[in-house]
This record gives C-alpha cells, structure tokens and sequence, in this order.
C-alpha cells in the first residue's frame, strides 16, 4: 500500500501569477506489482513535462497514474494550458486472474487519467482490467486538449456488471479548448472466452465506442481494429468540427447507435466528414433502451436557423465494405453535404432500372445488393445515388429525410 510520488496544488491559486508547478518528472523502467493505491499522484498543479514509460505494471487499484483536475477548481482553465506535455509510452499493464478493481461503484479503474494541455499515449498494452460492480474502467482516461493515442493494445478491460455505464474504447471526452484527438494504429479486442472465464454471462461484454462531451475541433480515428461482442456506438449526437474514419475495421456480434452521429447548430458548424476504406462486420442489432430503434450508419442533425446552415466543405463516404443489418445508410441527411463519387440522378428517372442498366457515371462508393428502397422522403428534384461499397442488408434504405439545398461534387480525375 505505497505510492512512488504524490503532489497536490492549490486550484483556488491563479497559476499564472505563482512560480509553483514540476519541471520535469520521470518514471521510467519500473516493475511495480500489487499496489492497492494510486501509485503516482500530480494533481492541480502545472508541469512541464511528465513521463511514464517503459514500466512492466501488475495487478493495481483505482487509478494508477493519477493526473487530474479537480472538479471545483477556480483557476482549471489556466491549469489545463500550464500542464504542458505528457508522454505514456511502452508500458506493460496487466491484472492476473485473481485481481479485482476495489468493490467500490462508481470508483475509477484506469491506468492513467490525465487532465492537461497534451498528452502522447503511444505503444502502451493494457490488459485484463476488470471488476464486478460499475466502475468507470477504462485503460486511458485523457481529457487533454490535445490527445495522441497511437499503437497501443486495448484488451479484455471491461466490468462485468449488467448495468454498468463507463466503460469505453475512446475516453477522452473533455477538455479546455476545441479538441484535437487522433487514434491511430491501435488494437481494442473484447473476446467472449473472458466472460466465460469467470463465469459471466457474454451479455455482460457491451462495451462504449466512444466518449465525448465536448467540442471537438478535429477527430480522427484511423487504421484502427475493433473487436468485441456488443459495441455501443453513439445514440446522441457529438460536437466534432472535423471527423475522419479511416481504414478501420469493426468485428461485432451486436451494435446499437451510428457511427457518424453529428450535429450542427448556431453555435458550432461542421466542416468535413470522411469515412472511407472500413471493413465492418456486424451480425446483429442490438437496441439501446436509451436510443432510437434506428440503426443507420451515419445521422446528421442541423438545428440552425435558415441562412445559418452547416458549410460543409468535404463529405467523402467511398471505398467502405460492411455487412451490418442497417435499417438506414444516411439517416436525417440535412442540408448540403453530400458528395465526392456520386451520381446525381434526376428524380424522374426510374433507380432500379439505371442500376440494372448500368448507366449511372459513378466511382465505386456504394454497391446495394438485396435493398427495397434506395432512398426515402427525398424533398428535391435532385438527389444523390451511390454505388459501389457493398452493404449486405436485406432492407436497407439508404436515405431517409433527405433534403438537400445544393449538392457539390468532386471532379473524377
């Protein structure tokens, strides 16, 4: 029951005006096994920089590396900007068989929950994590402005409680200022043998996507692999200026929400959206008691006024193969968004006899096989057809509430 290092600020102190804070602390190296409480403690105080890496880590509580913020504080936005840089690299994480979170609800579970300016969270395996009441259990908890997450291995962090609310791939949800987050080249694998192992039921494995409260300037997920039984993707809408979802690949049992679930409104616009080269496989739709019964893959909502509408700039969805049981492609596609490698086709024409006769110019983007409808409540004489990705859902429609004012499309080289 020790800690290698503990410090505590004074958030009611304006840290601009004190000569207070850590220029540099390093932990690096280290085997650290059974340690019941947080092991490193720098909490409420600027830094410089601060180091963990290279450590092999057995079986811990609570939080290991502990860099928050504390709630109250008077002065956390000029903390977030003096906790400057932060690197977690090449860390070895495991918790044995016989080693539990604290039985303690509510309580947090996690490697590493850190609250400052940036943070590069690179190469670090984090695994087994696990607990039978509801613990916020994550590997990183990194509410930074800036956030790095690349080449890590998420594997078998879950609590096993029926009920539980936080737990999640993606936990980087807040910040001090318009976000950046960028996950790139990462592994998160859930598999239903580690429920079994304990004897839990597989229903117990659902697991968040995603966790984000805040506004979101850039959000890039890309080269990713996701694995697990029920993942839970997003039943209401995040604030993310500019989002990128590339070359991932998803393998589920069950998934609830959309992937892409956006909003526009006065205060906050949309730029560009991209998801292209996704392999996703997903047997079956699970529905979310909190949400919408709706399973669509992308769903945008625009709740400005007339005149101050979203101008996106880029809106590529090209190059994706899913077999998913989507009820919806694009679902509440408001406004003039999309784009890049699609036909236009006058409403007149009739759809499914200028698929058949091949005579729409497009780039393969969208291949619809087995689907009754293309589209749904299409409020223009001009709407978007698209080709190409193969989606294996029996009943799909592709577009429903889809009222576009102008469309732009990229020139095909």
């Amino acid at each position: 029951n020790i800690s290698v290092y503990r410090i505590y600020g004074d958030g009611d102190v304006d840290p601009t005006t004190s000569d207070v804070g850590i220029n540099q602390f390093i932990f690096d190296n280290n085997v650290v096994k059974n340690t019941n409480y947080s092991f490193i403690v720098i909490e409420d105080i600027p830094y410089e920089n601060v180091q963990i890496t290279n450590n092999n880590i057995t079986n811990f509580k609570y939080i290991f590396a502990n860099l928050q913020l504390s709630n109250d504080n008077s002065y956390n936005r000029e903390l977030f900007s003096l906790r400057k840089n932060l690197l977690i690299q090449d860390n070895y994480v495991t918790s044995e068989d016989d080693w539990w979170s604290a039985d303690e609800s509510s309580s947090y579970y996690t490697f590493v929950l850190a609250e400052g300016d940036k943070v590069d969270y690179i190469g670090n395996h984090v695994e087994g994590l696990k607990s039978k009441v509801d613990v916020a259990l994550y590997d990183a908890y990194l509410s930074c402005n800036e956030v790095l997450y690349e080449g890590n291995v998420w594997k078998n962090n879950i609590s096993f409680d029926i009920n539980k609310e936080f737990n999640a791939f993606l936990k980087s949800k807040g910040g001090s200022l318009p976000l950046i987050r960028r996950y790139q080249n990462n592994e998160f694998i859930l598999e239903n043998e580690f429920a079994e192992k304990f004897g839990y039921d597989v229903e117990t494995l659902f697991v968040n996507f995603i966790s984000l409260e805040a506004h979101a300037e850039y959000y890039e997920i890309t080269d990713n692999k996701f694995q697990g039984h029920y993942i839970k993707f997003p039943i209401s809408t995040r604030y993310i200026e500019n989002f990128v979802f590339n070359n991932n690949e998803i393998t589920a049992d069950q998934m609830s929400g959309s992937i892409v679930h956006l909003q526009a409104n006065e205060d906050f616009d949309v730029g560009s959206i991209q998801f292209s080269n996704n392999v996703i496989d997903v047997k079956e739709h699970s529905v979310d008691p909190d949400g919408s019964s709706d399973l669509p893959l992308f769903k945008f909502y625009n709740y400005a006024s007339e005149g101050n509408e979203p101008m996106l700039s880029l809106v590529d969805f090209s190059d994706n193969r899913i077999s998913a049981p989507l009820n919806y492609v694009f679902l509440n596609a408001y406004d003039e968004f999309f784009v890049i490698d699609y036909a236009l086709v006058d409403e007149s024409q009739l759809l499914d006899d200028a698929l058949a006769a091949e005579q729409l110019p497009v780039t393969e983007v969208f291949e619809i096989q087995n689907s009754d409808k293309v589209y749904q409540d299409a409020y223009q004489n001009t709407f978007i057809v698209p080709a190409g990705v193969r989606f294996r859902v029996p009943t799909a429609n592709i577009f429903r509430e889809l009222s576009l004012r102008r469309i732009r499309v990229r020139d095909l080289e």
